[in-house]
C-alpha cells in the first residue's frame, strides 16, 4: 500500500508546439514514440476500477507486455468529462 503522503496525481495536457509555459509548477515535455494499447471505458468509478483490475490480463490475452519504464497514461476526451 502507498502511504498517503507518497500519493500523487500527475496531469498532462496537449499544448501547441509554440506554447510558452511560464509557471513554476508546470513544465513542457514530450511523450516517447512507440505503440500504446488503448482501452476506452465508461467514465465511472466502477469502470475505472474494473479496467485497472483487468489491465495485465487483457494485455496478456493479446500477447502484449507492459513496458513499466514508461508511464501509464489516462486520457479524457472532452466528450467523456
Amino acid at each position: 500500500m502507498t502511504k498517503p503522503e507518497d500519493c500523487r496525481y500527475d496531469v498532462c495536457l496537449i499544448v501547441a508546439k509554440d506554447q510558452l509555459i511560464n509557471h513554476n509548477d508546470m513544465k513542457k515535455g514530450k511523450l516517447c514514440k512507440g505503440e500504446y494499447a488503448v482501452f476506452e471505458i465508461a467514465h465511472t468509478a466502477e469502470a475505472v476500477a474494473a479496467a485497472w483490475s483487468k489491465l495485465i490480463t487483457e494485455l496478456s490475452i493479446h500477447s502484449y507486455k507492459m513496458d513499466d519504464s514508461r508511464p501509464i497514461i489516462e486520457r479524457y476526451a472532452n466528450k467523456m468529462v
